[in-house]
């Protein structure tokens, strides 16, 4: 169905003089991918988006302290300048902002 109006909006727009200058193939796609969208979708999608970035706050500190345990064999640390000493701040303060986070993310989603 979307593919059929696709095509219908293609051509039509191939008829008219200068219209496929105007827009792409891909702005053709965009358009009618908004359309079809509904309110509900939109709701999971941000819902989704939202959910992915807090499992990834949650494994901030994980990550840390892989890269410190990696350091030795990576040196991803000693491209940025950071001393192996360093990583346990880094790694703390991850630790520390997850529930100050959490709680700030729970009043901005619910007010």
């Amino acid at each position: 169905r979307v593919w059929e109006k696709y095509k219908m909006r293609h051509e039509m727009l191939k008829d008219e003089e200068g219209a496929d200058d105007d827009l792409d193939d891909e702005d053709l796609w965009e358009l009618e991918e908004e359309e079809a969208r509904s309110p509900v979708e939109a709701i999971i999608i941000s819902y989704a988006t939202y959910s992915t970035q807090c499992v990834a706050f949650l494994f901030a500190p994980l990550v840390v302290l892989f890269v410190q345990w990696t350091e030795g064999h990576v040196g991803l640390g000693a491209a940025y300048d950071i001393k192996i000493s360093e990583f346990r701040f880094f790694a703390l303060f991850n630790f520390l902002m997850v529930i100050p986070m959490l709680i700030r993310d729970l009043f901005m989603h619910n007010v």
